[in-house]
């Protein structure tokens, strides 16, 4: 059964400065999430390579398939920067606990070519919706440009009560921004390597209500270089 509580966070994990490859990464070292659980993965990657698939395995030796199924919620490309969101509910088939830190749930999308670079953020969240058609409310994404200082995000979108909203935002070159007011930024939330920064944050509303998330990004910090910028949000309905 659900958690009486409502949705909450469970784990997260991710990494930037994946390069000259064509698969993006990640396991939920040390621990993995919990059965049920909701997964949000998020992938980012410079240059003109698509996804072709998505899947999850066992980090053994052999990566073990886990067989849970990640639905594409929305994707969003500028200034040749590409961040596609995935979502998977009610993920099962591998160890809750796991009994060796080593061997953890990690997520991978195959790409259909080498990137330059990129990253993904994994982020696990219990009292979901099981069911993914029920359980995805609303979404959004947007891009844009600038050299100024600026507030960007994806827009609003209409959020369920006790809904989870996970707002996500990357810019390149990399530089500073202050998380959207009312989200939470909790430990991992914030990646950056030498070509990107990416923020990740989230919100539990308890009653109806539009969310709009918007970051402040010191893009003045590039020194005049015009920064491209991503930002998508999306929300998932509680378990009933």
């Amino acid at each position: 059964p659900p958690p009486p509580s409502g949705i909450a966070y469970d784990t997260d994990n991710g990494t930037v400065n994946q390069r000259d490859i064509n698969v993006l990464i990640k396991g939920f070292n040390p621990r993995n999430p919990h059965l049920g659980d909701a997964i949000v993965a998020t992938f980012i990657w410079a240059g003109p390579a698509t996804i072709t698939s998505v899947t999850d395995v066992l980090t053994d030796g052999a990566l073990t398939p886990v067989g849970n199924t990640y639905h594409l919620v929305d994707q969003v490309s500028a200034g040749g920067l590409t961040m596609a969101t995935y979502v998977a509910t009610n993920v099962q088939n591998f160890p809750d606990p796991n009994p060796d830190n080593n061997i953890v749930l990690a997520v991978r999308a195959t790409l259909s070519q080498s990137f330059s670079d990129g990253g993904i953020k994994l982020t696990a969240w219990s009292g979901v919706e099981r069911d993914f058609t029920t359980a995805l409310g609303q979404f959004r994404s947007a891009s844009g440009s600038s050299a100024r200082d600026t507030v960007v995000g994806p827009g609003p979108i209409a959020v369920n009560p006790g809904a989870l909203t996970v707002a996500v935002t990357v810019a390149t070159p990399p530089v500073n921004r202050d998380p959207p007011p009312g989200f939470t930024r909790f430990l991992g939330s914030v990646m950056t390597d030498a070509f990107l920064a990416t923020e990740t944050n989230y919100q539990v509303p308890a009653t109806t209500s539009s969310v709009d998330p918007r970051w402040f990004w010191a893009f003045s910090q590039a020194g005049g270089t015009t920064v491209t910028w991503l930002a998508t949000v999306l929300s998932l309905n509680p378990a009933r």
